[in-house]
């Protein structure tokens, strides 16, 4: 099951984040309608709106785009991965205008899959190391 889970998890970060595909549509192949995100900032949206929020606001906000996987580890049903989102910041991001720097943004996500969907999502993000690549945090 681990070794099935961590292919099921590289396919996703394939098809949803590096693939280019801006429409999100390949969400619904890979996350439960009803998918918890229980690392999600206050008012950010629920469920696959909050998956789709996700990938919409930090992939529109980059250009050259690529989101790579450090280490993955799987234990059962959940999958941990340690990545980083690396490109140019061309357009508006977390209410940060384009700077047209480059960013190497890391984090580590934890995911629950049940019946081939992702039904948890636990992360933590490096949101301050970013705004400090983008000049928006001078400390």
């Amino acid at each position: 099951m681990s070794q099935d889970n961590k292919a099921f998890y590289s396919r996703m970060i394939e098809q949803v984040w590096n693939n280019g595909n801006s429409d999100g549509s390949a969400i619904d192949d890979f996350y439960a309608p009803d998918v918890v995100i229980h690392s999600a900032a206050p008012g950010w949206p629920t469920g696959l709106d909050g998956v789709r929020y996700s990938v919409s606001m930090i992939k529109g906000g980059i250009s050259g785009f690529e989101l790579g996987i450090q280490f993955m580890l799987a234990d059962g049903d959940k999958v941990a991965a340690q990545w980083s989102i690396t490109g140019t910041h061309s357009g508006e991001l977390m209410g940060v205008p384009a700077t047209g720097k480059s960013i190497d943004f890391q984090g580590v996500s934890v995911v629950r899959i049940e019946d081939d969907k992702i039904v948890d999502i636990w992360g933590a993000s490096d949101w301050l190391g970013l705004m400090q690549q983008l000049g928006a945090f001078p400390y």
